[in-house]
């Protein structure tokens, strides 16, 4: 394995949203043998800007595939790939049939969140981050955007019959995924995680048969199906766990750098 990529929510990161020093130790470790590691998650890029001097990551991260494909930021060449947006017309075309539907609409860029309904989620999300909010009439507006999420009022968790709700709102030209309790993503149906490694591999001369990548729900399965070592956490979904070709510990045990140090049998 040439390339480690690496889910961030439920995956690398632990439940209060950390990383530990024993997943960082191991990633360095994995550089030193010669490994790159990217990221790969449903955040935009400018988010990873941010995760990154938090925690120090500088000279680790050599990747990013944001916003579930939509992005691919090259950070050893300083370059910023963009491609394949919902449009205006889908937005609106999405936004239209799930009117009546009892969730809130969202989505954002580097400067606002904006939403159908300025509910105690978004009201709540603005003060604890300092990222703004507006709302947002989506049924007539023409705005580009990377993804639209809905979200349940309030911070509800979705059901499963809501979840079911959704999947025929989507259409050939946009399809969606659910990305957490709260949370189901739609983006434009020519992009995936899948995607954007592929142009990450192009960019290093490797196939996608020498990456590793690690995750833990249904919107990592396609990857986790596609890589050469797909990994999944001992937390992650029962859908991730069947296409995997291994299980770690979860996330709140280390469970990336535990694989890591066993892969590369460090301290044999």
């Amino acid at each position: 394995m040439k390339l480690i990529m690496l889910d961030l929510d439920g995956t690398l990161l632990t439940s209060d949203k950390k990383i530990t020093e024993h997943n960082i130790d191991a990633l360095r470790y994995a550089k030193s043998k010669g490994m790159y590691v990217g990221i790969a998650t449903g955040r935009a890029s400018f988010m990873m800007d941010k995760f990154i001097k938090e925690f120090n990551l500088d000279n680790l991260i050599d990747f990013v595939v944001g916003y579930n494909g939509v992005e691919v930021k090259d950070y050893q060449n300083h370059t910023l790939e963009v491609s394949d947006m919902m449009t205006g017309e889908m937005t609106r075309e999405l936004a239209i049939k799930s009117r009546n539907m009892p969730w809130n609409l969202v989505a954002y860029d580097e400067h606002c969140r904006y939403a159908k309904v300025a509910d105690s989620h978004i009201v709540g999300y603005a003060q604890a981050t300092g990222h703004p909010y507006a709302v947002y009439d989506f049924e007539t507006g023409d705005r580009e955007w990377a993804k639209v999420s809905f979200y349940t009022f309030d911070n509800a968790i979705f059901t499963e019959e809501e979840y079911e709700m959704m999947y025929p709102l989507m259409t050939d030209r946009y399809h969606g995924f659910r990305t957490s309790p709260y949370t189901f993503e739609v983006v434009n149906a020519n992009v995936s995680k899948v995607k954007g490694i592929l142009k990450v591999c192009d960019k290093l001369g490797i196939t996608i048969d020498e990456v590793m990548a690690f995750g833990d729900s249904s919107n990592d399965v396609e990857m986790i199906k596609a890589v050469g070592l797909g990994v999944v956490m001992a937390n992650g979904t029962s859908d991730a766990k069947a296409v995997a070709n291994d299980v770690t510990l979860s996330n709140d045990e280390d469970g990336v750098a535990y694989y890591l140090n066993t892969y590369l049998k460090r301290g044999e």
